[in-house]
């Protein structure tokens, strides 16, 4: 004889909803993006801003602190993806393609650009809020801690770089 609170029917109380998990949620989103040609975009975008970087960098190369100045423009670049961009899909999308056409493309300033050390210290002075700070990080990176003119060219860099990639990211639209 079997007594009723010794069975247990199974189903009864296993909610009918399961939400995602963020893994679902990411790939639910990748494959947006997929299908609905943001991925691609973000392809385009990638070629256009590496090659405008690398145009720049040819440009650059006998000029003074040519590797400070590659690093720096590197940093305005991710910082206008990054200011442009709140889907980290689309971002690490963009960022992987830039850094693997500078990979393929030339591979010393590949070197050169991803010196953490460097890029680390901008993007601290960047949260900081202190717009000066970037310039004058820039001016110690150069053994130049007091030069004002290196400062003040850095900065102008920067304003000059931000608006040229800004300008670049802003003419793509995505859905």
């Amino acid at each position: 004889m079997i007594i009723e609170d010794d069975v247990k029917i199974y189903g009864q109380d296993i909610p009918s909803y399961v939400p995602p998990s963020e893994g679902e949620k990411s790939a639910d989103l990748y494959l947006h993006h997929k299908q609905n040609g943001n991925l691609d975009k973000c392809k385009e975008m990638g070629v256009r801003l590496a090659n405008t970087f690398l145009e720049h960098a040819i440009k650059l190369t006998t000029s003074d602190f040519y590797a400070q100045k590659m690093v720096l423009l590197f940093f305005v670049l991710d910082n206008q993806l990054q200011e442009c961009f709140h889907d980290s899909i689309l971002l690490k999308s963009t960022q992987s393609r830039i850094g693997k056409i500078i990979e393929r493309e030339n591979s010393d300033l590949s070197k050169v650009i991803t010196d953490n050390t460097a890029f680390t210290l901008y993007i601290l002075d960047d949260r900081s809020g202190c717009d000066d700070c970037l310039g004058e990080t820039f001016a110690q990176l150069c053994d130049q801690d007091d030069d004002q003119a290196l400062q003040s060219m850095a900065l102008s860099l920067i304003e000059e770089y931000s608006s040229i990639y800004r300008g670049m990211i802003k003419s793509f639209t995505f859905t």
